[in-house]
């Protein structure tokens, strides 16, 4: 394998997705690697979202010359341009070579194996020199590459001893929390935070979840949410103390039976996944605490199942990439491409901070007026932080922030008005690592905030915004390495307070990505009344608020443009869907692996979608993802 750079790629290149907005892979991305000898470093990292400024940005590319020149003008922000590219993986249509390589022999899909290979080979030395134990549990596999049946094994862990490792399926809990979510109308993130804010909790028995491990499964999930859903709807005032503990006041009955049934299927996936790594840690006789747990796909962000399961079972260390989710695809795409083609080589495990870089570049030193100017101004309200490269993720972790005072209640308030979030969102605290022993019960290193902790008692009241109603966090630790100015800024504060954290969220809008330019910053604070902004150590601003700009409405965001012209979109249409199939059967057309064999511009074959679609529908009662049904009724195509 030459020396030089590489390209891994998650997207899609599809004509009539591109025209309809058609999403058959979410959460879009791109990793940049330098190969040097033995030696792989990832040199910058692209979350499509950030710059089309659509959340969970799934629009696919017209076609491929749409594709490059995209991504030549995301390279160019690396100084790179695709002919330096030794090659490129992940997506058909733009990889230079074949990816057969990545369906290996354990009949698992390549979505998940690289799930899977993001979390084990974050850390290179811990793969060849260590004992871990992986899981990945996402939604599902990728259609694109993986060809999917009724019983694929839609989830998989592995064990590793020293380089030598096995995989194999597992079951997960992620189609219960893809239920509920579907059902509520709230989002997974929200559904937790409710499930923890409000003291509403069954009190009754309610029978084990089913566990799901293929598309066939999915329906006794929908099946048993359901059930429990009904079951807390019926409850009344009349039933407290018996069958549930009383409706909390500072919820409405809606938001406190909700709360009552997360809970329920929170104690469920920590019953299951615990399950899981209790049978693995027997099976393959691992001793926990000389075992690192390494998590990956969606369900990782269950901050409370991985807090539980170190605690549990007391492992030597807790290993994840901060885009455990399918932002880190290309991410495990580019790992498992390098172990395949070298068979051993060393990964310089990065900072959250690679991506995109503003056109001032950070200090190369702290300058002290400017941590004093910014501690003053967080003594009035919420600053927004702007630090080197955009996090890769989910995350705030201290490059693209809103930061307050953990020391004010209203702080709490002030945020989430800022972030139009529901009153009872927590925020989240960034804390010097070596103090976090002294500040939570489950003193863990968390660099990614993939963990939640509880407050020590006696502090509570010390930083009651970042204390959720029952006394939980969900931590991020900070080292000087990972973010250096603003580890000054709070140790800092520390030293003027005695607080070694600040409160920390995303610095994006209701709806929105997070951000990445000082552009977007700048109008964000303008929009969201944020009084100061703090960029790169170099510049203080204040912004204009809408009045001073003469503006009544919010600013938009500034984002690049993904999509293709009005006219080539209408031409597209008329070509490729002449028969005029709606948006909702194109959809379920190229998110399935058989149905996209058929042509919609053949008339007989856009009838045949058609009439699938209206086969699924009639059985699916409301299911958001009937694919037992779809696959059942895809057999005789």
């Amino acid at each position: 394998m030459k020396d030089g750079y590489y390209l891994s790629i998650y997207a899609h290149l599809d004509r009539l997705g591109a025209c309809y907005n058609l999403t058959a892979r979410h959460d879009q991305n791109m990793a940049l690697w330098l190969k040097t000898g033995s030696r792989v470093e990832l040199v910058r990292y692209w979350e499509f979202e950030r710059y089309s400024g659509h959340k969970h940005h799934g629009i696919p590319f017209f076609d491929r010359k749409h594709a490059w020149d995209i991504i030549t003008k995301l390279l160019a922000e690396a100084n790179i341009k695709p002919q330096q590219l030794n090659a490129v993986w992940g997506t058909p249509g733009l990889s230079s070579e074949d990816d057969s390589w990545m369906k290996d022999n354990t009949g698992l899909s390549s979505h998940i194996l690289s799930h899977l290979y993001s979390a084990l080979l974050f850390d290179t030395n811990q793969f060849y020199n260590g004992t871990t134990l992986a899981l990945a549990l996402d939604g599902g596999p990728d259609s694109l590459l993986d060809s999917q049946s009724p019983e694929m094994p839609f989830y998989a862990g592995a064990v590793v001893k020293n380089g030598n490792m096995e995989i194999f399926p597992i079951p997960s809990p992620g189609g219960l929390w893809a239920s509920l979510s579907y059902l509520t109308k709230m989002e997974e993130g929200s559904l937790m935070a409710l499930g923890s804010a409000s003291s509403c909790t069954l009190h009754t028995p309610v029978e084990h979840a089913p566990t799901i491990s293929c598309i066939t499964d999915f329906s006794s999930a929908w099946d048993w949410v359901e059930k429990l859903l009904h079951t807390v709807s019926n409850i009344t005032d009349n039933d407290t103390g018996n069958i549930f503990s009383g409706f909390d006041p500072l919820f409405t009955e809606k938001e406190n039976r909700i709360s009552m049934a997360v809970k329920v299927v929170q104690q469920e996936s920590k019953r299951q996944v615990g399950s899981i790594v209790d049978h693995i840690l027997k099976k393959y006789n691992l001793t926990p605490s000389n075992t690192k747990l390494a998590l990956s796909g969606g369900f990782a962000l269950n901050c409370p199942t991985n807090t539980y399961l170190v605690r549990k079972f007391s492992f030597a260390g807790f290993q994840a990439p901060p885009c455990v989710n399918d932002g880190g695809i290309s991410l495990g795409y580019g790992l498992r491409a390098f172990l395949h083609f070298m068979g051993r080589f060393d990964f310089i495990t990065p900072s959250a901070g690679m991506g995109m870089v503003n056109q001032t570049s950070s200090s190369s030193s702290v300058d002290k007026d400017y941590i004093a100017k910014a501690l003053d101004d967080l003594k009035k309200g919420p600053v927004v932080w702007v630090e080197g490269g955009a996090e890769m993720g989910p995350r705030a972790l201290g490059h693209r922030s809103l930061l307050a005072d953990p020391r004010k209640r209203a702080m709490q308030d002030s945020l989430n008005h800022a972030k139009q979030r529901q009153w009872w969102r927590p925020v989240a605290p960034v804390i010097l690592a070596e103090y976090v022993d002294q500040w939570f019960d489950d003193g863990l290193i968390s660099p990614f905030m993939l963990h939640v902790m509880h407050l020590k008692p006696e502090r509570i009241n010390q930083v009651p915004a970042i204390a959720h109603i029952d006394g939980s966090a969900r931590v991020q630790t900070l080292t000087s390495d990972e973010a250096p100015m603003l580890y000054s800024l709070i140790h800092e504060f520390y030293k003027r307070t005695g607080i070694p954290m600040l409160c920390n969220t995303s610095l994006n809008d209701k709806g929105e990505p997070i951000i990445n330019s000082y552009e977007q910053a700048l109008t964000f604070a303008a929009r969201r009344g944020v009084k100061t902004c703090y960029l790169d150590g170099q510049r203080r601003i204040i912004p204009q608020t809408q009045a001073d700009m003469g503006q009544s409405q919010p600013s938009k965001r500034m984002a690049q443009d993904f999509s293709i012209s009005q006219s080539l979109r209408e031409r597209t249409k008329t070509d490729l869907n002449p028969h005029g199939l709606t948006r909702k059967e194109l959809a379920l057309w190229i998110n399935s692996p058989r149905l996209k064999r058929l042509d919609p511009k053949n008339k007989a074959q856009a009838d045949v979608i058609s009439r699938y679609y209206k086969k699924i529908i009639n059985q699916s009662q409301g299911r958001p993802l009937p694919l037992d049904l779809l696959f059942k009724h895809q057999e005789s195509i």
